[in-house]
């Protein structure tokens, strides 16, 4: 071929050189030459290039002729664009097995097309369709199958999965399980936000092709995915250890699973954090025979997603702190004067909190000095929580919308306190009560703003306009009925099950047992009600007529008197040393102390700050990660000197604490050092289920428990109750000889209060004629079946003159069996 100007075509179409790399033996040689340079465009006229001789990727080619893979020798080549085809101007190639090469062929008018997979016979199966005329069966293509931009690799042989049409052929098909490791799945979305007063919100994990089953089987997505989660500081083992199955989806015929994301509210201030939630390789399910369509997931890596969170404020209401937060729930609070010796003032001695139909009560609000019990309106949900110290004295109730309260009981004083409410972020605004409205205001019940007046904050005016009248509080009237809007399963919990996460109304909290470190003790569910005892006379009115007592006292103590002294008790706090004066609420701390010298005239109340400062210490230090340590694990734990090295009640200041144990004084023993050696239990009273004079009606309740009130009562895992048998002689209650008495496991529910367990009783259910009598019901001797007796026994009241009639029955299921024998 002489030098000069060429022009290429292929079956009166023009073509154009290749500008890549093309192998030997193609292109119609052995030795092919393509064109190494950009073609130039209409404007850029006639451009010099080179022309690559490729003479084989064997070594020799290297030494014989130097160059690159693909380049081993370069001829000078002109090349011009002609508006719409190219010249170019060549030189004689150097031997007849090298010759130039026109563009590839055969070529193609558009691109392949990968159909959406199907399922055919129990496969699911990929189709690529070549755009070129089937008629040519010169035309032979290889068609390598890739994901994101990389060959599949075949994992039986390792190499490219590569399929070559030939004769005619333009569809080539691949099987789903060649895709093993290399298979759709995502994540939507790719990131999130939430804050810790948001909404729970949703992470979807699907596969991107269809899921098809076995011939003859339904659809089973038999793998799973677990998680792992990083963030700022450490690695979030809440994550690890359980997994999230894959559920089919028939409508789109896709696998899926779901995953809701919601903020801690951990009452910590540790600012907004964004986590990395990645995944493990997926598994298949345990207990699960893997079939050909579930093996094909295996090993495939999701990619993970972006979790940022926002910090929120959470509010704190404690009894002489900020009184202008609020919460989303009731908490209501009784107050009598028995602990203030000059009657000047009052103090808390009973707190009802209620969240839906939960209502958990300590009262000590009775005539009964020196008595305390603990209630439970009703059956609690699984996330309500009440747990108490080994001392029986400091009560931690937690509700499940992330609210806590903790109350201690001041025996000595006779009060509760200190009182501490600690309430999520998401309760902003949302509520009101006895510390205002969690809104930065001093807006009252009424709309009044007291923002502006320092002594009506400061003598507790704006307190008092939070009063609530006695008809409509918690301690005079309970609900009687069940609000169907809280169901007993509102709140999901989060469970290992068999290594599968469940997150389910009926799952059990799974913190329900810990609390407080290694000090919680769970207080029984108690399924019934308690009547209300007697109350002790309202101090509403009392306080808010009572005058202000004003510096110095009546005994000359002055402000800077009573606050040195309370500075001083604050220092005997076994936390003092950690936190100092920069816990949270320590001016609040002193004027409240200072003023209750100031009206009680008296330092009776200096031990019981020193419980007050430690407890604001803890919620000091458990808010700020600044104070965390790194534990055994490598994650961030409060340290143990405000955890499991606390003492109950600063051991009463008859003792020492050392490592969360109390050394006591002589002459003093128990878990806090409270109880006199040699004291005995000194019972109050007895009460039931539902009665407090300790009778039950097993008619109309279960009588499978009895509470009993007594001073002197220490926790121990060895307690008894000792219960005798009764019997009736001459219309009295005597001690039954014959049955004896027998030993029942005896549960601290306080330092006040013991739980003992009953067996079912032997008590016929059935009235007879004697006790109809007593409950003045006119009844004959009837040996028959239908007596008075009978109304009774079905709840309904009985007539005064017929023996045979019951009157007012709504028990229709029972009387209304015989209408020839009661007139119903």
């Amino acid at each position: 071929m002489p030098d000069g100007w060429y022009r290429f075509k292929s079956n009166g179409i023009d073509v154009a050189m290749p500008t890549t790399c093309i192998e030997t033996d193609h292109c119609g040689t052995i030795t092919p030459i393509w064109f190494k340079g950009i073609l130039p465009s209409i404007q850029q006229g006639a451009v010099e290039g080179k022309g690559c001789i490729n003479r084989g990727r064997r070594t020799i080619c290297f030494f014989a002729y130097g160059g690159t893979k693909c380049c081993h020798e370069e001829l000078q080549i002109c090349a011009k664009n002609c508006n719409g085809y190219y010249v170019y101007r060549l030189t004689r190639s150097p031997g007849c097995s090298i010759s130039y090469c026109a563009d590839l062929y055969p070529k193609m008018t558009s691109q392949p097309v990968l159909e959406t997979p199907k399922c055919e016979n129990g496969n699911l199966q990929f189709r690529c369709l070549i755009p070129f005329d089937s008629q040519d069966n010169k035309a032979n293509f290889n068609v390598t199958w890739m994901v994101d931009g990389k060959p599949i690799i075949d994992f039986r042989t390792h190499q490219p999965i590569i399929q070559t049409l030939t004769n005619g052929q333009r569809i080539a098909t691949l099987n789903a399980y060649k895709l093993a490791r290399n298979m759709g799945k995502r994540a939507e979305p790719p990131s999130i936000t939430t804050s810790e007063n948001g909404t729970p919100q949703e992470i979807t994990l699907k596969t991107s092709i269809p899921h098809c089953a076995p011939m003859g089987s339904k659809p089973s997505c038999d793998f799973a995915v677990e998680i792992k989660g990083k963030d700022n500081f450490t690695n979030d083992f809440s994550t690890a250890g359980c997994s999230y199955p894959f559920i089919y989806n028939p409508i789109n015929h896709k696998c899926e699973a779901k995953i809701k994301i919601v903020a801690t509210r951990d009452f910590v201030k540790d600012g907004d954090k964004t986590h990395t939630l990645s995944f493990k390789p997926i598994e298949t399910a345990q207990n699960k025979h893997p079939s050909l369509q579930n093996i094909m997931w295996m090993k495939h890596q999701i990619s993970p997603v972006q979790v940022h969170t926002i910090d929120k404020e959470k509010g704190v209401c404690t009894v002489g702190r900020s009184s202008y937060k609020e919460y989303c729930w009731k908490i209501h609070i009784q107050s009598n004067k028995a602990c203030y010796a000059h009657r000047k003032g009052a103090c808390i001695c009973g707190i009802v909190a209620q969240e839906g139909n939960d209502i958990v009560e300590v009262n000590g609000c009775t005539q009964r000095q020196n008595v305390y019990y603990v209630s439970k309106f009703k059956r609690l949900v699984d996330g309500t929580t009440f747990h108490t110290d080994t001392g029986g004295k400091k009560f931690y109730i937690n509700f499940p919308s992330g609210a806590r309260l903790t109350v201690t009981s001041n025996d000595q004083n006779q009060m509760l306190s200190p009182v501490i409410l600690d309430i999520p972020s998401d309760h902003k605004g949302c509520a009101e009560g006895q510390c205002g409205s969690f809104d930065g205001k001093y807006i009252d019940r009424n709309g009044n703003n007291w923002a502006n007046s320092t002594g009506a904050l400061h003598n507790g005016i704006f307190s008092k306009s939070w009063f609530i009248p006695s008809p409509q509080s918690l301690f005079d009237k309970k609900p009687s009925s069940i609000n169907p809007k809280y169901r007993m399963d509102q709140h999901e919990f989060c469970q290992c099950v068999q290594n599968t996460t469940s997150c389910t109304g009926s799952a059990n909290n799974p913190l329900k047992h810990v609390f407080n470190g290694k000090k919680g003790i769970p207080i029984t569910n108690k399924k019934n009600p308690r009547r209300r005892r007697s109350e002790p006379a309202k101090i509403t009115d009392y306080l808010r007529k009572r005058s202000l007592p004003t510096w110095p006292t009546a005994t000359g103590k002055t402000l800077s008197y009573a606050t040195e002294l309370c500075k001083n008790s604050f220092q005997k706090a076994s936390l003092y040393p950690y936190c100092k004066v920069n816990v949270d609420g320590y001016t609040a701390m002193i004027e409240s102390c200072t003023e209750d010298i100031k009206i009680t005239d008296s330092l009776n109340f200096l031990d019981n700050y020193v419980s007050v400062y430690n407890d604001a210490c803890q919620i000091t230090i458990a808010g700020d990660t600044k104070y965390y340590v790194v534990g055994t694990n490598g994650h961030l734990v409060l340290p143990d000197y405000v955890t499991s090295d606390v003492c109950p009640n600063e051991c009463s200041m008859r003792g020492r604490c050392h490592q969360g144990q109390c050394l006591c004084n002589s002459g003093y023993h128990g878990p806090d050092c409270a109880v006199k050696v040699g004291s005995v239990p000194f019972i109050h009273f007895i009460y039931g289920d539902d009665n407090v004079d300790g009778l039950c009606d097993i008619r109309q309740e279960n009588c499978l428990t009895s509470y009993i009130v007594a001073d002197n009562i220490m926790f121990s895992s060895s307690l008894l109750c000792r219960v005798q048998y009764l019997t009736m002689e001459n219309k009295t209650l005597i001690d039954d000889k014959i049955k004896g008495h027998f030993m029942v496991e005896g549960i601290f529910t306080s330092f006040n209060e013991l739980e003992c367990s009953l067996p079912l009783s032997d008590v016929s259910k059935e009235i007879d004629h004697f006790t109809a009598t007593l409950t003045g019901c006119m009844c004959v001797d009837d040996p028959g079946s239908f007596t008075c007796a009978c109304c009774q026994n079905a709840g309904c009241p009985c007539a005064s003159l017929s023996p045979h009639q019951c009157v007012d029955c709504r028990h229709q299921d029972e009387c209304g069996k015989y209408p020839e024998i009661f007139n119903i």
